[in-house]
């Protein structure tokens, strides 16, 4: 058994409602029939449905769908015994791979062929298993750039509305309350604009997405 499997083990990780003092024992249902948790915001709010659907990368890794980039194989026969992957932010009906939104992250493990390796694609073709696993060139400059892509095409139908969502405005990005408020900086806007998260979910998404890319 490895280290990181022994710590997964240990008491406190499997069973923290006994060792943790002033933690409920049972689940709290007060909070739902009191409706502490408005179902409806969480069911409109793009954040919380980033998160609620997740894919198991690996044995022991878990991404959530919403928030990850998929990396899929670049078609070139070309390449021998090396496959390149490139990055979607998209669904695809393609054999892929989960890697963290996080520029530093990708970053950080580019130089790291034995890092890379593991985000190779699942394939049923046992060969696949033996060829080199590179990443595109340049790919932490093409996801930002798929993101700015996606933002901009969904940014010329920006639906009215109240209530819950985005504010592109001056300042730090942070949450005030419902609103999330972002620095219209990152996206070159001189004026600031509201969106909100029940008429514009896939906008909402992206924008969300892209400044957790960027460490904004």
């Amino acid at each position: 058994m490895s280290r990181q499997q022994l710590i997964f083990k240990n008491p406190l990780l499997t069973n923290p409602n006994k060792w943790l003092k002033d933690v409920p024992k049972k689940h709290c249902s007060d909070l739902l029939q009191n409706q502490y948790y408005n179902r409806e915001e969480l069911e409109t709010n793009s954040y919380v449905q980033s998160l609620i659907k997740t894919d198991a990368n690996s044995i022991n890794t878990v991404l959530p769908m919403g928030n990850a980039i998929r990396l899929s194989e670049i078609k070139d026969e070309k390449i021998k015994n090396v496959i390149k992957l490139k990055p979607n932010i998209t669904e695809i009906n393609e054999p892929t791979r989960l890697i963290s939104n996080n520029k530093k992250y990708i970053q950080s493990i580019l130089q790291s062929k034995k890092i890379v390796s593991k985000y190779r694609p699942f394939h049923p073709d046992k060969q696949f298993s033996k060829v080199q696993i590179e990443f595109v060139e340049n790919i932490v400059e093409k996801i930002d750039q798929l993101y700015r892509d996606e933002i901009e095409k969904y940014m010329g139908d920006i639906k009215k509305g109240e209530g819950d969502g985005i504010k592109l405005t001056e300042g730090e990005t942070k949450w005030d309350g419902e609103t999330l408020n972002v620095n219209k900086s990152a996206f070159n806007m001189k004026e600031d604009l509201f969106i909100t998260f029940k008429e514009n979910p896939i906008l909402s998404q992206l924008i969300i997405r892209y400044i957790d890319y960027k460490g904004l």
